[in-house]
């Protein structure tokens, strides 16, 4: 473990005369490249604007960038003058106003900085009761463009014990909290990283994923830049407007390291056919890691065999689990040789403190989960009791590293419920271990309880995605907890725009699917017109939930209902 600060690992980096750096791909054959040492030059000015603005050493600077070349220079500025950066996805919509809102009401003397000059007029509307808050923010509000580069700013020393950043949770349980990621964490677990990645310097990394998020953050910003390693960024918006380029950037970059969550690999499969790939060629590629959602083997195995006939090697996809509080990675799949693993559970016995049964993946009841391999953490399976469970018994999943966070940041009650003295960090997802590998199920805050049994939300979505109709991300299963009948009652909600006597139909497939699959009945069915997901595609079911309980789909279910009352 290197005693060095990641401030002194960039100096030492760039003093080797490598010109190594940082490609942004933009789309439209607009590409920028920044190296190391102009990166540091850079952030350098940036820092002594900030100081000018009288932002001092453990003050927080929220960001509101969209520009990635804009948000690296100026964190790198943050972290050689030991301001605390602290990275929000960009938005001008209520759902991103209301996580600055909240995570500006948790800081101590914080301060934004955007890229975009009509910001603060765009959060105004939304909240006129937080007249303090909006107050405090357009007094503490930093235009980029206005920033005055004229000199070098005044490095501050820092050592492995401060804070590097805070990483907000992406809130798909609930509000997001602030995540202190030390430099000590931080290094520990990009050290882990590149070591079970087997990352050398001829590594070259590519990402579409959002710097805001720990995977795009950490494992393809921060671990090239450490280990000296070329990369480039794609914008979020640019792979979703041409997923092709992400596929043709791996031959024009040479690209050896990339991934994405399940939905960046299914997406590029559903746009295939409108694909015009050409001369492609992927056999640079040596590692594709999927990872910030549930991973589906079959989705990994479908991505690699249609792109096989383009250079793509076999077994290079890397199924793996990670959170912000272990900074990003927990467990990879690292077996080269050997196929991608599902364990089919039965889905009927997936109760904490249950000893799981494997099943035929021909079983009706079999529900997919995939070996996300072996940890260079500690980890432990317990009860709600916290009692340590045998291996290949189901229960809460807790880590010990150095790379674990110390906690939330100016959240103590809530960093004692899952931190404990002894370094055990809960991490509220259910799994279990089975020969040495770790096997995810889902979140405990999700898991829904039915007959006295246990089912878990992505597994049911993956149950109804089997119908043609329902796209990926589309639909969303909740159990929601019945006062009177004292019971989880399912709902499922979907993505629909069309006319509600057409849903019809589509609700009575729904249902009728989910009772063959699973025995399981639904309470309704709701045409919604989004679902909501974090940065990284996660399903944030406590909004449906949320709304549904506000009675936000009230209307929509009124006007639904009498339609429907004949199938009742």
């Amino acid at each position: 473990m290197t005693t060095l600060t990641i401030q002194e690992i960039l100096i030492k980096n760039i003093e080797s005369g490598d010109n190594k750096g940082i490609t942004f791909i933009e789309g439209n054959g607009n590409t920028d490249f920044l190296s190391y040492k102009q990166l540091y030059l850079q952030a350098l000015y940036v820092l002594n604007a900030l100081q000018e603005k009288g932002i001092k050493p453990g003050n927080e600077l929220m960001f509101q960038f969209k520009s990635n070349k804009s948000f690296l220079i100026t964190f790198w500025a943050c972290i050689l003058g030991k301001i605390i950066p602290v990275p929000i996805t960009f938005g001008v919509n209520k759902g991103i106003f209301n996580k600055v809102i909240n995570v500006w009401n948790t800081l101590n003397n914080p301060y934004l900085i955007s890229d975009f000059p009509t910001w603060p007029k765009k959060i105004s509307p939304y909240f006129e009761a937080e007249e303090q808050t909006l107050g405090e923010i357009h007094n503490n509000f930093i235009l980029y463009q206005d920033l005055n580069f004229t000199k070098k700013g005044t490095i501050v020393p820092t050592t492995l014990n401060d804070l590097a950043y805070l990483q907000f949770s992406s809130g798909s349980t609930g509000d997001s909290k602030g995540v202190m990621i030390k430099q000590e964490n931080l290094l520990a677990n990009i050290q882990n990283l590149s070591t079970y990645l087997k990352v050398t310097e001829e590594d070259r990394f590519l990402s579409w994923l959002p710097v805001t998020h720990d995977m795009g953050l950490v494992l393809f910003h921060l671990l090239p830049l450490v280990k000296n390693v070329a990369q480039c960024l794609m914008p979020p918006f640019t792979f979703l407007t041409y997923p092709e380029l992400w596929l043709k950037s791996f031959s024009e970059y040479k690209t050896t390291v990339s991934g994405s969550p399940n939905f960046g690999y299914k997406y590029v499969l559903d746009s295939l056919e409108e694909m015009e790939l050409g001369k492609l060629d992927l056999s640079s590629l040596r590692l594709l890691i999927n990872g910030a959602e549930p991973v589906s083997v079959d989705l990994c195995n479908r991505f690699c065999e249609a792109f096989k006939p383009y250079g793509l090697q076999d077994n290079i996809m890397r199924p793996a689990y990670g959170l912000a509080e272990a900074v990003l990675g927990v467990s990879f799949w690292i077996h080269d040789e050997q196929p991608l693993k599902s364990y089919y559970l039965d889905r009927d016995k997936l109760a904490i403190g249950n000893k799981v049964e494997f099943l035929d993946p021909s079983d009706k009841g079999a529900a997919p989960f995939a070996d996300l391999g072996p940890s260079w953490m500690e980890i432990k399976i317990t009860d709600e009791q916290n009692r340590e469970l045998p291996k290949d018994t189901l229960g809460i999943v807790h880590l010990r590293s150095k790379d674990v966070t110390s906690g939330y940041y100016n959240k103590p009650a809530i960093t004692r419920a899952v931190l404990s003295e002894d370094g055990w960090f809960n991490t509220g997802d259910l799994g279990l271990i089975h020969e040495e590998h770790l096997v995810l199920t889902g979140r405990i805050k999700e898991m829904i309880l039915v007959s006295g049994q246990n089912y878990f939300p992505n597994d049911l979505d993956e149950i109804l995605e089997e119908l043609p109709f329902v796209k990926s991300k589309q639909i969303a299963t909740c159990g929601i907890f019945n006062e009177d009948a004292q019971k989880d009652e399912i709902y499922v909600f979907l993505n629909y725009h069309g006319d509600l006597s057409e849903f019809i139909g589509i609700e009575t497939e729904i249902r009728k699917h989910m009772t063959s699959r699973t025995r399981l009945g639904i309470k309704k069915v709701i045409p919604v017109k989004e679902i909501p997901l974090t940065t990284s595609g996660k399903i944030q079911r406590h909004i449906l939930t949320d709304n549904l309980l506000n009675g936000r789909y009230d209307h929509l279910i009124a006007d639904f209902e009498p339609l429907t009352s004949t199938l009742s």
